[in-house]
């Protein structure tokens, strides 16, 4: 089977529009009326400090956590409108990424094993072709095929997050957010997780919702970026013009937070 995946060039389609998006737990309101939009072959960073809403923010747009107003449109459709019927079969085509891979692979299964399931599951494989196409994800995301037989402890956490990638990726998804993917790791797995899906954004021409607490990741990767604070999105642009004249106080701050050698 061949193993490269790339999606045709040509004119840049809209994935996603959140438009006045509102979660509450409560009367706590974690996401206020958030609105942004994100397009095929494109990364948008979505960042902010802990307890920001972010990660309930992505969580919503993929139906993970429920909103009480606003609307979640990917491809055109609301999500929000969908039966459950519909929803489930365009699912998908949204994937997530989280912050810890030991958390999100069964440490019972093999990580070959872990991505053959959603192929078998999801996109009807046989198993030969689930065998074919595991090797290939895993090669895709730059592990060796021979580490399929390994168990996630058995990897490093860089790896990890490989093979977390690898499963997301294996649905073919339009749309991936990952929440946080490299706060766990070391700076030079930090850095290579991030080349790697820069390239998946440009190879496959998806979209990718960045999650992060750390400007100075999406000053690496993003095209634009959404700074968010106590459940607003409170400034958005380029990420050149964000870092190079940040408009808010709280952006300001965030900003010389960052340490001077990673600016």
């Amino acid at each position: 089977m061949d193993c490269m995946y790339a999606r045709k060039g040509g004119k840049l389609e809209k994935l996603l529009s959140v438009e006045n998006l509102t979660v509450k737990f409560g009367k706590f309101q974690a996401v206020q009326e958030v609105n942004f939009e994100l397009h095929s072959g494109e990364i948008v960073g979505l960042v902010g400090e802990s307890g920001s809403g972010k990660s309930t923010l992505g969580r919503a747009v993929l139906g993970l956590t429920p909103f009480q107003s606003g609307s979640v449109k990917f491809l055109g459709q609301s999500l929000g409108k969908l039966s459950r019927k519909v929803f489930l079969k365009l699912r998908p085509a949204m994937q997530m990424v989280f912050q810890n891979p030991m958390g999100s692979l069964d440490p019972h299964q093999s990580v070959g094993s872990a991505i053959m399931e959603v192929l078998r599951v999801v996109k009807h494989a046989t198993d030969e072709e689930a065998f074919s196409r595991m090797k290939c994800g895993l090669e895709e995301v730059g592990l060796d095929s021979g580490l399929a037989h390994r168990y996630p402890h058995e990897l490093s956490g860089g790896q990890r997050q490989r093979v977390a990638i690898a499963r997301a990726l294996a649905v073919e998804p339009r749309l991936l957010i990952a929440d946080e993917p490299t706060s766990a790791l070391d700076g030079s797995a930090q850095a290579h997780i991030l080349d790697l899906l820069r390239g998946l954004v440009r190879n496959r021409r998806i979209g990718l919702l960045l999650i992060t607490h750390d400007l100075s990741v999406v000053k690496l990767v993003a095209d634009r970026a959404g700074v968010m604070h106590r459940g607003r999105i409170i400034e958005t642009g380029s990420v050149e013009k964000i870092w190079s004249a940040p408009s808010h106080a709280y952006t300001q701050r965030l900003l010389a937070a960052v340490p001077q050698w990673r600016r």
